[in-house]
């Protein structure tokens, strides 16, 4: 079977965007993960009911080194590459990352991956 991309690399970018879901997501909340096939895409969801962010900050959280500035401030330490990194990784195996937020009602993002037509018949 042919490579289909870097698998340590796509891990790493997941573990990246559940991290922020439990991060930013106070006691109590929750972080959900769901996954689909649609159109030969591979879609996966992280929705958590966290501090969210505002819908006109999303495009400044994907520039690498940038924090949005936060009631948790202070409490969580990091360069702010992560989610830059999944999104970059995301779409080096052709695949897209979507941003969905408001403040107080958390944060979604959806991956979408091409998914080759010999691994849906290994899955079904």
């Amino acid at each position: 079977m042919a490579n289909c991309g870097d698998a340590a690399k796509l891990r790493q970018a997941f573990v990246n965007l559940v991290d922020n879901a439990v991060k930013f997501t106070p006691a109590g909340g929750e972080a959900r993960i769901t996954g689909y096939i649609r159109e030969g895409r591979l879609a996966i969801r992280i929705a958590d009911s966290g501090i969210g962010m505002e819908p006109e900050m999303l495009a400044d959280v994907i520039r690498p080194f940038h924090r949005l500035r936060s009631a948790l401030d202070g409490q969580h330490q990091g360069p702010g590459l992560g989610l830059p990194f999944a999104k970059i990784v995301i779409e080096l195996h052709g695949g897209t990352l979507f941003l969905a937020s408001s403040i107080g009602a958390g944060t979604t993002v959806t991956v979408e991956l091409p998914v080759r037509a010999a691994a849906l018949n290994t899955a079904a």
